[in-house]
């Protein structure tokens, strides 16, 4: 095990995720070690900075990643699958949103000191 930061609901690191035999967690490794989520981040603190109210963000970012992801299905899927597509992504927004919330909360208490 290695010292790295974890991010997957098993504990792995991005390292362990990276070489893991599933394509969906050395994927998902890449984004979070990739220069996006640095500048993912910039940019929710910068438009925080700004003054933009927190509703106001997550409204945008919702609709900016439906719009990605949206687009990147319409210009490399075809119709049938992007309607499959489309009922995973709310079927998996349905059941990890909260569950992800709440080990974010969970970690933000555990890292508070007593």
């Amino acid at each position: 095990m290695s010292n790295s930061p974890r991010f997957l609901s098993e504990g792995m690191s991005h390292e362990e995720a990276l070489l893991s035999g599933d394509p969906f967690k050395q994927c998902l490794a890449r984004f979070a070690v990739s220069d996006f989520a640095d500048r993912m981040t910039d940019f929710i603190n910068a438009e925080l900075q700004r003054g933009t109210e927190v509703a106001t963000l997550m409204i945008a970012m919702a609709r900016f990643h439906i719009s990605v992801h949206a687009s990147v299905a319409a210009q490399t899927m075809a119709l049938p699958a992007i309607e499959t597509t489309a009922r995973m992504y709310q079927e998996m927004v349905g059941e990890s949103y909260l569950v992800h919330v709440n080990r974010i909360h969970q970690q933000m208490n555990e890292e508070e000191p007593a």
